[in-house]
């Protein structure tokens, strides 16, 4: 079967229409390339949900250091850290709830520090260190005594 087109020319496959009505095989693939690029980005922007196996964040942000569990976690956790890197500061906040101290550091870095035992204890306190590149992304998390 032949199309013709204002032309008069038999177009015989789909590089022929593109060609005669004017568009060019590289506009075809700028737009290709630009819509690859646009879906690309978007796969890029969703974030991963994570998850550890005996974490209740509810508990963790309302019981505070005193109750012991976040004690009884965290030793759960430390092995799967990882998951909290590249997470900006409010992802980290609906996770994990406000922190006990809040720390500014040079060249726009922070700190964010949750107590894992009562500050009034007599043993030594346990804290988790969170550290925010100036990006406002996790690069370090750390168990401090």
């Amino acid at each position: 079967m032949k199309l013709l087109l204002n032309s008069k020319l038999p177009i015989r496959c789909f590089s022929d229409y593109y060609l005669l009505s004017g568009q060019t095989l590289m506009g075809l693939f700028r737009r290709f390339a630009g819509l690859l690029f646009i879906v690309l980005l978007q796969m890029g922007c969703e974030r991963k949900s994570i998850e550890f196996e005996t974490f209740d964040s509810s508990l963790w942000a309302a019981e505070g250091a005193c109750k012991e569990y976040r004690m009884s976690v965290i030793e759960a956790m430390e092995e799967q850290f990882d998951q909290f890197l590249g997470m900006n500061e409010t992802e980290l906040i609906q996770y994990l709830g406000n922190p006990d101290e809040t720390h500014l550091y040079t060249r726009g870095q922070k700190f964010f520090t949750y107590r894992l035992t009562c500050a009034d204890s007599t043993s030594n306190t346990k804290i988790l260190r969170i550290r925010f590149s100036a990006l406002d992304q996790i690069n370090e998390v750390l168990v401090l005594d």
